[in-house]
Protein backbone atom coordinates (compact mmCIF):
# COMPACT_ATOMS: atom_id res chain seq x y z
CA UNK A 1 0.00 0.00 0.00
CA UNK A 2 1.26 3.16 -1.13
CA UNK A 3 2.50 6.11 1.62
CA UNK A 4 0.03 9.16 1.57
CA UNK A 5 2.48 12.20 3.03
CA UNK A 6 0.82 13.88 5.69
CA UNK A 7 0.98 17.30 7.64
CA UNK A 8 -0.89 18.91 10.46
CA UNK A 9 -3.73 21.14 10.07
CA UNK A 10 -2.24 24.10 11.59
CA UNK A 11 -0.39 24.83 8.10
CA UNK A 12 -3.58 25.89 6.67
CA UNK A 13 -4.99 27.90 9.55
CA UNK A 14 -3.50 30.81 8.01
CA UNK A 15 -4.71 30.50 4.75
CA UNK A 16 -8.23 29.98 6.19
CA UNK A 17 -7.73 33.96 7.84
CA UNK A 18 -6.99 35.12 4.49
CA UNK A 19 -9.50 33.60 3.18
CA UNK A 20 -12.41 34.72 5.98
CA UNK A 21 -10.18 38.46 5.68
CA UNK A 22 -11.50 38.23 2.14
CA UNK A 23 -14.98 37.17 3.10
CA UNK A 24 -15.00 33.82 1.39
CA UNK A 25 -16.60 30.19 2.65
CA UNK A 26 -13.33 28.06 4.01
CA UNK A 27 -15.47 25.12 4.49
CA UNK A 28 -16.65 25.20 0.32
CA UNK A 29 -13.19 25.06 -0.14
CA UNK A 30 -11.83 22.91 1.90
CA UNK A 31 -14.39 20.15 0.54
CA UNK A 32 -13.58 21.33 -3.14
CA UNK A 33 -9.73 20.11 -2.03
CA UNK A 34 -10.99 16.98 -0.62
CA UNK A 35 -10.55 17.49 2.77
CA UNK A 36 -12.85 17.60 5.82
CA UNK A 37 -14.37 20.92 7.04
CA UNK A 38 -13.53 20.31 10.80
CA UNK A 39 -10.31 19.54 10.03
CA UNK A 40 -9.26 23.32 11.07
CA UNK A 41 -10.77 22.37 14.88
CA UNK A 42 -7.86 20.79 15.78
CA UNK A 43 -4.59 22.03 14.59
CA UNK A 44 -2.95 18.86 15.11
CA UNK A 45 -5.56 16.63 13.01
CA UNK A 46 -3.16 15.26 10.35
CA UNK A 47 -4.12 15.64 6.54
CA UNK A 48 -2.99 14.78 3.37
CA UNK A 49 -0.24 17.06 1.95
CA UNK A 50 -1.62 16.83 -1.77
CA UNK A 51 -5.26 18.22 -0.21
CA UNK A 52 -3.61 20.89 1.63
CA UNK A 53 -1.20 21.99 -2.04
CA UNK A 54 -4.99 22.10 -3.41
CA UNK A 55 -6.56 23.88 -0.45
CA UNK A 56 -3.74 26.41 -1.05
CA UNK A 57 -3.86 26.88 -4.19
CA UNK A 58 -7.70 27.29 -4.18
CA UNK A 59 -7.14 29.86 -1.76
CA UNK A 60 -5.10 31.77 -3.65
CA UNK A 61 -7.42 31.60 -6.64
CA UNK A 62 -10.24 32.67 -5.08
CA UNK A 63 -8.65 35.52 -3.20
CA UNK A 64 -6.23 36.71 -6.38
CA UNK A 65 -3.39 36.31 -4.51
CA UNK A 66 -0.64 34.81 -6.58
CA UNK A 67 2.01 35.00 -3.64
CA UNK A 68 -0.64 33.96 -0.80
CA UNK A 69 1.49 32.22 1.46
CA UNK A 70 3.65 35.64 1.76
CA UNK A 71 0.25 37.21 2.84
CA UNK A 72 -0.46 34.14 5.38
CA UNK A 73 2.68 34.25 6.93
CA UNK A 74 2.83 37.64 8.01
CA UNK A 75 1.21 37.01 11.48
CA UNK A 76 2.36 33.93 12.36
CA UNK A 77 5.21 33.79 15.10
CA UNK A 78 7.47 30.85 15.58
CA UNK A 79 6.58 30.89 19.41
CA UNK A 80 2.73 30.29 18.31
CA UNK A 81 3.83 27.39 16.93
CA UNK A 82 2.96 24.55 19.30
CA UNK A 83 5.94 22.58 21.31
CA UNK A 84 7.56 22.99 17.25
CA UNK A 85 7.95 26.16 18.02
CA UNK A 86 8.68 26.16 21.29
CA UNK A 87 11.37 24.50 20.80
CA UNK A 88 13.08 26.78 18.83
CA UNK A 89 12.28 29.27 20.86
CA UNK A 90 14.25 27.82 23.80
CA UNK A 91 17.65 27.20 21.90
CA UNK A 92 20.63 29.37 23.10
CA UNK A 93 22.02 30.06 19.36
CA UNK A 94 20.60 30.83 16.09
CA UNK A 95 23.04 27.24 15.20
CA UNK A 96 21.26 25.24 17.31
CA UNK A 97 17.62 26.62 16.57
CA UNK A 98 18.31 25.44 12.93
CA UNK A 99 19.79 22.10 13.98
CA UNK A 100 16.65 21.86 16.38
CA UNK A 101 14.42 22.91 13.30
CA UNK A 102 16.04 20.12 10.71
CA UNK A 103 15.67 17.55 13.67
CA UNK A 104 11.92 18.43 13.88
CA UNK A 105 10.71 19.41 10.85
CA UNK A 106 9.06 15.73 10.93
CA UNK A 107 6.61 16.50 13.50
CA UNK A 108 5.33 19.07 10.79
CA UNK A 109 5.35 17.21 7.57
CA UNK A 110 6.28 13.58 6.69
CA UNK A 111 7.04 15.01 3.32
CA UNK A 112 9.59 17.71 3.85
CA UNK A 113 13.64 17.87 4.98
CA UNK A 114 15.41 20.30 6.09
CA UNK A 115 19.63 20.77 5.94
CA UNK A 116 22.20 22.88 7.11
CA UNK A 117 25.13 23.08 4.75
CA UNK A 118 28.34 25.11 4.95
CA UNK A 119 29.00 26.70 2.38
CA UNK A 120 32.70 27.52 0.64
CA UNK A 121 32.61 31.08 1.13
CA UNK A 122 32.08 30.63 5.10
CA UNK A 123 28.09 31.12 4.35
CA UNK A 124 25.26 28.99 5.84
CA UNK A 125 22.57 27.29 3.01
CA UNK A 126 19.62 26.41 5.13
CA UNK A 127 17.26 24.84 3.09
CA UNK A 128 14.43 22.24 2.09
CA UNK A 129 13.35 19.48 -0.05
CA UNK A 130 9.91 17.58 -0.73
CA UNK A 131 10.23 13.83 -1.10
CA UNK A 132 7.35 13.99 -3.38
CA UNK A 133 6.21 16.53 -5.30
CA UNK A 134 2.70 16.97 -6.67
CA UNK A 135 3.03 20.00 -8.81
CA UNK A 136 0.12 21.84 -8.19
CA UNK A 137 0.42 23.83 -5.09
CA UNK A 138 4.06 23.37 -5.43
CA UNK A 139 4.42 27.44 -5.39
CA UNK A 140 2.71 27.91 -2.28
CA UNK A 141 4.17 24.94 -0.13
CA UNK A 142 7.71 26.70 -1.01
CA UNK A 143 7.23 30.13 -0.19
CA UNK A 144 5.22 29.51 3.11
CA UNK A 145 8.23 27.14 4.00
CA UNK A 146 10.39 29.71 2.95
CA UNK A 147 8.88 32.80 4.94
CA UNK A 148 8.54 29.80 7.94
CA UNK A 149 12.73 29.42 7.54
CA UNK A 150 13.41 33.32 7.50
CA UNK A 151 11.27 33.43 10.71
CA UNK A 152 13.57 31.27 12.25
CA UNK A 153 16.32 33.15 11.56
CA UNK A 154 15.26 36.59 12.09
CA UNK A 155 14.46 34.79 16.08
CA UNK A 156 18.39 35.78 16.41
CA UNK A 157 18.48 39.11 14.14
CA UNK A 158 15.13 40.66 13.10
CA UNK A 159 16.56 42.76 10.37
CA UNK A 160 18.10 39.70 8.08
CA UNK A 161 17.56 39.32 4.46
CA UNK A 162 18.64 36.12 3.08
CA UNK A 163 21.59 36.90 0.51
CA UNK A 164 20.40 34.61 -2.28
CA UNK A 165 17.00 32.40 -2.61
CA UNK A 166 16.78 29.62 -5.04
CA UNK A 167 13.38 28.26 -5.73
CA UNK A 168 12.79 25.13 -8.35
CA UNK A 169 9.61 26.64 -9.98
CA UNK A 170 7.98 28.16 -13.00
CA UNK A 171 9.62 31.76 -13.06
CA UNK A 172 6.87 34.68 -13.31
CA UNK A 173 7.06 38.47 -12.69
CA UNK A 174 4.55 38.05 -9.68
CA UNK A 175 7.25 35.08 -7.98
CA UNK A 176 10.49 37.19 -8.35
CA UNK A 177 8.28 39.76 -7.10
CA UNK A 178 7.43 37.66 -3.74
CA UNK A 179 11.20 35.96 -3.32
CA UNK A 180 11.99 40.03 -3.52
CA UNK A 181 10.35 40.96 -1.15
CA UNK A 182 11.89 38.76 1.25
CA UNK A 183 14.79 40.95 1.45
CA UNK A 184 16.64 38.87 -1.41
CA UNK A 185 18.08 40.31 -4.64
CA UNK A 186 19.77 37.13 -5.68
CA UNK A 187 17.42 35.28 -6.92
CA UNK A 188 16.84 32.02 -8.90
CA UNK A 189 12.96 30.56 -9.49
Amino acid sequence: MPTVPITLSKHLLPFAAVLRQHGLPVGNLLQLAGLPVNCLEDPGTLIPISATLHFRELCAQETGLPNIALTATEHIEIADMGGFGQALMSTPTLARSLQECCQLIGTQSSNLIMEISPQPDGCISFSHRVLTGYGRGEWHRALYTLALMIKIVRLADPDWSPSAIWIDSKATPERFEAIESLGSTNNTV
